[in-house]
């Protein structure tokens, strides 16, 4: 839960509104109907303690146990003085932002931790995943967006009190784990707010260059990858981005270029 003082301090913030939810099935969901509303203020931070029915792409599913952090932004382009063609882009300064926002939360801590970003925006460490990021446009207004993630913060993956999926228990891991002790979500969470505006900011501008802000943090970069989409499929060694942020995939020599679709399998 989080208090009347958590909530001031999460105002302080960039964000103009916080729609703070004790349970919520979906804090997407939620943004994406106020955004519909023509006079709703934006940015809009939503937040909710716990979340039932969380969503990541496609058909997958964010489970969220007690302690994780779950919450979206929902804003329009023109906050950021972001042009609309460089929406694609978005998910990946967005990934970044929150790989740094948990740097910073672990090295507070004391606590030595290199996260990666599997493209587009997963949050990894050590092979596990720690964050997910769903963004989703809004039809009716094509300049807003919906920026969902999810933290893995306190929450357990063994030992823990709650079912966990047996894959989960895994392939992902909690902000916890890593420090050894429990962590202010709240914390946390101004944290991943400041970065999100200061890499937002840097998307909007062109002033940081994509491909070389990526490249040190690439999960996939040197893997051997299988990346789908309802058309195709192609298996190649992952290279890093382009200049446009499309994951680039050598298989024999030759390069392919991989827009949209779906990582479904890393080596």
């Amino acid at each position: 839960m989080f208090s009347s003082h958590d909530l001031e301090l999460v105002a302080r913030s960039f964000v103009a509104d916080v729609d703070y939810h004790p349970e919520l099935g979906s804090t997407n969901d939620r943004a994406l109907e106020l955004a519909r509303c023509e006079s709703v203020p934006h940015p809009l931070l939503v937040l909710a303690a716990r979340q039932s029915r969380g969503r990541g792409r496609g058909t997958n599913q964010w489970w969220a146990a007690d302690g994780a952090l779950t919450f979206s932004v929902l804003f329009d382009c023109q906050d950021f003085s972001l042009p609309q063609f460089l929406l694609p882009q978005l998910s990946l300064w967005t990934g970044l932002a929150v790989r740094d926002a948990l740097e910073d939360v672990c090295e507070a801590e004391d606590a030595s931790a290199a996260f990666t970003v599997k493209w587009p925006n997963d949050i990894y460490l050590d092979g596990r995943k720690v964050c997910g990021v769903l963004s989703e446009s809004v039809s009716t207004y094509p300049g807003r967006v919906v920026v969902g993630i999810g933290i893995n913060v306190n929450n357990r993956f063994a030992n823990s009190s709650e079912p966990v999926p047996e894959d989960l228990q895994i392939t992902a891991a909690s902000l916890r784990e890593v420090v050894g002790r429990e962590l202010s979500v709240v914390d946390v969470l101004c944290t991943v707010l400041d970065q999100l505006q200061r890499r937002w900011i840097e998307c909007a501008s062109g002033v940081t260059d994509l491909q070389a802000a990526w490249k040190p943090h690439c999960y996939l970069r040197g893997r051997r990858v299988t990346w789908q989409t309802a058309q195709a499929e192609f298996i190649g060694t992952c290279q890093g981005l382009n200049e446009d942020g499309a994951l680039v995939l050598e298989e024999n020599g030759v390069c392919h270029v991989c827009v949209g679709g779906t990582i479904v399998h890393v080596q």
